[in-house]
């Protein structure tokens, strides 16, 4: 049995990366449901103004069922394929728009506990990589040291 699919019904930052986060998890877990029928029709009818979106919702997986040749499995690639793109455009959307803006992104990832543990350090190990993935458009030219340099003020746990 799977979990219940997540449901994106305010449109933000903080919002997106928590659904996507749950989206994954409950595809991980056998979920099936497409990610833009998780999205209520006020947040897609945002996006859809302000991200240049591809097909309407099942576009591709109706072309594919359409062809008299096409394998279930041809219809699941292509659906997979539409639900990465359309979860690439909005990530696009949200993405920093400048080298400071992600060097700022980068140096808001802090440890979210005044206690050292394992989970604190699991936790926010997970948020920075999530906000390298986030910012991979927009990383420091300096590269891999920056980022480490980055990293380090952040697993100090907070007062």
């Amino acid at each position: 049995m799977t979990d219940l699919a997540p449901y994106l019904d305010k449109l933000s930052a903080a919002a997106w990366t928590a659904f996507i986060n749950d989206y994954e998890v409950y595809r991980a877990r056998g979920g099936v449901k497409r990610v833009r029928s998780l999205v209520s029709p006020s947040a897609l009818r945002t996006l859809q103004l302000r991200v240049k979106l591809t097909a309407s919702p099942g576009a591709a997986a109706e072309g594919a069922a359409a062809a008299p040749k096409r394998k279930p499995d041809d219809v699941a690639a292509a659906e997979s394929a539409e639900d990465d793109r359309f979860i690439g455009a909005v990530n696009g959307f949200f993405a920093p728009r400048s080298p400071m803006e992600a060097l700022d992104r980068f140096r808001s990832v802090k440890m979210s506990t005044s206690e050292v543990s394992i989970d604190a350090v699991m936790a926010y190990i997970q948020d920075y990589d999530r906000t390298e993935q986030a910012c991979s458009a927009m990383r420091p030219r300096s590269g891999e040291k920056k980022l480490v340099a980055l990293s380090l003020p952040g697993y100090v746990p907070s007062a």
